[in-house]
């Protein structure tokens, strides 16, 4: 059975309890990759040519931009800096106008060198990602067993208007079934990718309708390798805009896609935080929205000084400054936490967060289980500077996604928590497109499970895609969530579930569904017709499988739902 890679960055020489081979000392004239940091040159304005800013982006940048110090994100590198590096042997490998940076091999000998130029500002070495195997094999699907049937309850053949097969678990968990059943689904977003390669995705059922449509709107390398056969990149793709009814939907399954490659897996060559930086940049200019980052960094090339805990502080990493820069650009940057904090202490782990999930304008993703409690993996904040991250969860054990084929199976890792609350951004701006990557941010954070008690295990709790959408879509109604209320506990439940709905007293039919985690209705409930708005029962649940629940209440033209969890 193949191995499957998350790719989380480990920060110290402990990985999963065992020690990390020491890095081997470079020979002493064998080169290693800097970034050198330039300074601005004022005659250069107009002697370079700025690269192509898509209208879209510009668009973007009018409604959601929030760009503050002064500096031109479209400027290039001074040409004469360039020069001046050429004329000592150094030849750039990406040129980053946010950074006003180069990344360069360099012996040790022209490394004295280039400090010593009067424009250089700072060099330091390219900072890695290291890809992991996943801690347990990725599961095939496999049917799952009926449902038991429900007894004293009246029995419904009505599904879901969609069929999400095994996603609805995940989907549920955010949820996002809701969402998606009222129609949001990221049209007219563009969702980027920036991940391994993922092959052709025309080849995959669940991915087809993104090529068919004519949604993917670009797909760049910027690894400068040969493909290495890895497909992360499908398998995130999947969890936030795979559609195929019946097996798996995201959340974002209508939106627009670009992908850029910047990850080769092979240990030997693995990806370094420039290629990370050219292609958020590309990204940016190609009129991005939402870019999803199932990555981290920390560690330098071999010999050299990797990041420590205190860089963690939203303001050093190479990544997390570029990331930074999109936000201020309008770009939503969500990134996957990291699948560090599976040990009982940092004394014995890495344990926090890495970047660019460090980053203040970033939304961090954690991870928890179908039973909506942590992932025993997912990494902890606070970042050095005391910032509670993660920001919000999403599940992160048991994902059903694409395989790297034409199938489906399960896995685990933050790198599924964070494409689900991307694509969960893509319905918010779908909804508002004026919102700013701080407001989005506060958005999901207020809506989200434990907004009045965050902490930095889960942040400020399970991202709810449906509670968001209605503060959205709340605020452009004269009517308030209010005239519609359902609630149900204990959650989790054992033998008996108590609701109380409250409906406008006009709203006529009004029915509670309960739904399986197949999309299958098990029991529905009529309200009486003489009731005053306010309908209240108990429910018997002794012959419920275990799992979860979904319950929805339709009264009229409104719908409201939520989640329970049957515990054995």
């Amino acid at each position: 059975m193949p191995r499957f890679r998350i790719l989380i960055v480990v920060l110290l020489t402990v990985l999963i309890g065992s020690p990390r081979p020491a890095a081997s000392q470079p020979a002493p004239n064998t080169p290693v990759k800097y970034w050198i940091f330039l300074e601005y040159d004022e005659h250069e304005v107009g002697k370079t040519t700025a690269p192509t800013v898509s209208s879209r982006a510009l668009q973007r940048r009018a409604l959601r931009a929030r760009v503050a110090d002064g500096l031109d994100p479209d400027r290039p590198v001074a040409a004469l800096h360039v020069e001046r590096l050429a004329a000592l042997g150094v030849t750039p490998i990406v040129q980053s106008r946010w950074l006003q940076a180069v990344s360069a091999w360099l012996d040790p000998v022209t490394l004295q060198s280039v400090k010593a130029l009067p424009f250089v500002r700072e060099v330091r070495p390219v900072g890695v990602a290291i890809p992991l195997d996943n801690r347990s094999t990725r599961a095939p699907f496999e049917p799952a067993s009926a449902a038991r049937p429900v007894s004293g309850m009246v029995a419904s053949a009505e599904p879901l208007a969609f069929n999400f097969g095994f996603s609805l678990t995940q989907m549920m968990v955010a949820g996002a079934v809701a969402t998606v059943e009222a129609g949001w689904n990221g049209q007219g977003v563009i969702l980027g990718v920036i991940d391994t390669g993922w092959g052709d995705i025309s080849t995959h059922p669940a991915l087809r309708p993104i090529t068919d449509s004519g949604r993917l709107k670009g797909d760049r390398d910027f690894t400068g390798k040969a493909d290495d056969g890895d497909r992360h990149a499908r398998a995130v793709l999947s969890v936030a805009a795979g559609f195929l009814d019946g097996s798996l939907i995201g959340p974002a399954y209508g939106a627009d896609i670009l992908h850029a490659r910047t990850e080769y897996v092979p240990t030997e060559t693995n990806q370094e935080e420039d290629a990370f930086v050219a292609g958020l940049e590309w990204m940016e200019a190609e009129g991005v929205d939402v870019v999803n980052v199932s990555l981290g960094y920390s560690v330098f090339d071999a010999g050299q000084r990797s990041y420590t805990y205190a860089d963690m502080n939203g303001r050093t990493a190479v990544t997390t400054l570029a990331a930074e820069r999109a936000a201020a650009l309008g770009v939503v940057v969500v990134a996957a936490a990291g699948n560090e904090g599976w040990c009982s202490s940092p004394a014995f782990c890495w344990y926090y967060i890495a970047s660019p999930a460090d980053g203040p304008s970033v939304i961090s993703a954690g991870g928890v289980t179908s039973s909506r409690t942590r992932s025993s993996f997912s990494s902890f904040g606070p970042t050095s500077d005391g910032r509670t991250k993660p920001n919000v969860s999403a599940m992160a054990s048991s994902v059903f996604l694409a395989d790297s084929g034409s199938g489906f199976s399960f896995s685990q890792g933050t790198s599924f928590a964070s494409p689900m609350i991307a694509g969960i951004v893509a319905q918010v701006l779908q909804a508002d497109p004026s919102l700013s990557p701080s407001q989005v941010r506060e958005l999901l954070q207020s809506t989200a499970s434990q907004a009045g008690a965050p902490n930095n295990s889960l942040g400020w709790g399970i991202v709810n895609a449906q509670a968001a959408m209605a503060t959205i879509t709340g605020r452009e109604k004269s009517e308030t969530p209010a005239n519609l209320v359902l609630g149900a506990w204990p959650n989790p439940f054992t033998d008996r579930v108590d609701v109380v709905a409250t409906f406008p007293p006009e709203a006529t039919g009004a029915r509670l569904d309960l739904i399986d985690i197949l999309g299958r209705t098990i029991a529905t409930f009529e309200a009486p017709t003489s009731t005053d708005g306010t309908w209240r029962l108990t429910i018997d649940t002794s012959g419920f499988a275990p799992g979860l629940v979904l319950y929805r209440l339709t009264a009229g033209s409104r719908i409201a739902s939520g989640s329970l969890i049957h515990a054995q």
